[in-house]
């Protein structure tokens, strides 16, 4: 059997835009959620570049903890 439809002749209403423009009211909190995530995706690996840029500055600050960092080294003079 075929499918029966109106689009609006009977009432003069653009049946299809008003159930096109529903279906888009109705996906806005899942639009809006995507980009929320896409957001916070973004902030993350923001935040772990910064994470391992601050550890690699930890490790590197911790030798300078030792003496040795700061040992004298004997130095000879070709001309004295």
């Amino acid at each position: 059997m075929g499918q029966i439809t109106s689009t609006g002749l009977i009432s003069g209403l653009d049946t299809d835009s008003i159930i096109q423009q529903l279906i888009a009211i109705e996906s806005r909190p899942k639009t809006n959620l995507e980009q929320r995530n896409t957001v916070l995706a973004a902030q993350q690996t923001a935040y772990q570049t910064v994470n391992a840029q601050l550890l690699s500055l930890r490790n590197a600050s911790s030798r300078l903890v030792t003496d040795e960092a700061f040992e004298a080294t004997n130095a000879t003079s070709s001309d004295e």
